[in-house]
């Protein structure tokens, strides 16, 4: 449970490096990397002889690496090109939307449960509740239709279906 913290941070580091391999800044990415490595290295060192998570560390510093990848990456991205990101529209908001709609979708299937005593009624019931409210937290996070996109790109409406379907 914990790793998948790390997904956007990947996803975004990805990017990241394929921004930087394609201005020519193709070492960037493998020194970010090797820096975040060293620095999980130690952390995981350091939990594992000062604390008892035992195996548990290793997810924390997992999602520390990502972390710190993603935000070296940044930091070059921003230094060659002079691009600013708009971080609260690009994690804060898809974060608390996804709390909010986890919560709720937890709170779903409990509830159900309790009700119909049926595992599978319980997770569609969920799984709508879970859509419903994914819908109505989504709010003004308009991000799409303020990337210039090429003229073969599906409509607005249409992108969580392609993404989808291509990740």
């Amino acid at each position: 449970k914990m790793m998948t913290a790390s997904i956007c941070f990947y996803s975004l580091s990805t990017v990241s490096n394929g921004i930087l391999q394609g201005i020519g800044k193709v070492n960037r990415p493998v020194v970010n990397a090797a820096i975040s490595l060293v620095v999980q290295t130690i952390i995981v060192v350091i939990l594992l002889y000062t604390t008892d998570l035992s195996i548990y560390a290793l997810p924390v510093a997992f999602v520390i690496y990502a972390a710190l990848m993603c935000f070296l990456n940044q930091i070059d991205v921003r230094r060659f090109l002079d691009c600013h990101l708009k971080w609260k529209d690009i994690l804060l908001k898809p974060f608390l939307s996804a709390v909010v709609m986890g919560i709720v979708t937890y709170f779903a299937y409990e509830l159900s449960f309790f009700v119909v005593k049926s595992n599978i009624v319980s997770v569609a019931i969920s799984l709508g509740v879970g859509i419903l409210s994914a819908l109505l937290t989504r709010g003004n996070m308009n991000i799409y239709e303020e990337v210039s996109t090429p003229p073969l790109s599906p409509p607005s409406f249409l992108f969580p279906v392609v993404w989808t379907v291509l990740y």
